[in-house]
């Protein structure tokens, strides 16, 4: 059986930099095909790109390499935390480019997330991975995010290749989990989930979750 394809495309209205710091309005479309791989395209006054991967890091890192030398893609989000009985919403700056490592001596793929709390600003960043991240800011702003990365009810297969920006499967569906077994003793749980939601994803089957990145 397969996973719901319920959350199978996402469309996305982003802000892009080049090179000389234009900052050009673009629309960013996201589709998870059935053959497992993921189609991206961004459309704007300046660039037309389309490409596939075989997940969305994958097909994000082929989009900037198509882009301008230095482009950057800005994303806004606004996701709920909570400090103890408290609740309040967060604007979350999500930007992505391509960023030179000396130590691999290449680029690679790299996540910036800002947010300003209480006239006071916070940055966390990471390369490669989202929801290291992600666990960053968490732990500066000391919130706990009601998103899918750190819900109960959300879940990934570490395959070692799995991309924690979209790579998750909602199993809120699921009555019964075995959820002291690992991943891959519970590949029929994976079979009835819904796949391919993004981290910062909400829905009101939020649980909140003692999961940690780093």
């Amino acid at each position: 059986m397969k996973g719901n394809q319920e959350m199978s495309e996402y469309l996305f209205f982003v802000k892009m930099t080049e090179e000389n710091n234009t900052c050009v309005h673009s629309k960013l479309y996201v589709h998870f095909r059935e053959d497992g791989k993921v189609f991206l395209s961004l459309t704007s006054d300046t660039a037309n790109v389309e490409v596939v991967g075989r997940n969305y890091v994958d097909a994000l890192i082929s989009l900037l390499n198509n882009l301008k030398e230095g482009s950057i893609i800005i994303f806004n989000h606004t996701v709920t935390a909570s400090t103890g009985d408290s609740l309040e919403f967060i604007e979350i700056t999500e930007t992505v480019n391509l960023s030179y490592l000396p130590s691999i001596d290449d680029k690679m793929i790299h996540f910036e997330l800002n947010c300003t709390i209480n006239n006071q600003f916070f940055s966390a960043s990471a390369p490669e991975d989202f929801s290291i991240a992600l666990q960053k800011l968490k732990n500066k702003t000391n919130l706990e995010f009601q998103i899918c990365a750190f819900c109960n009810n959300s879940d990934f297969q570490s395959t070692g290749g799995e991309d924690l920006r979209f790579g998750w499967s909602c199993l809120r569906n699921l009555h019964q989990r075995e959820l002291s077994l690992p991943w891959y003793e519970r590949v029929h749980e994976f079979e009835k989930s819904t796949p391919n939601l993004s981290a910062i994803h909400w829905c009101p089957s939020f649980k909140e979750s003692d999961k940690e990145f780093i």
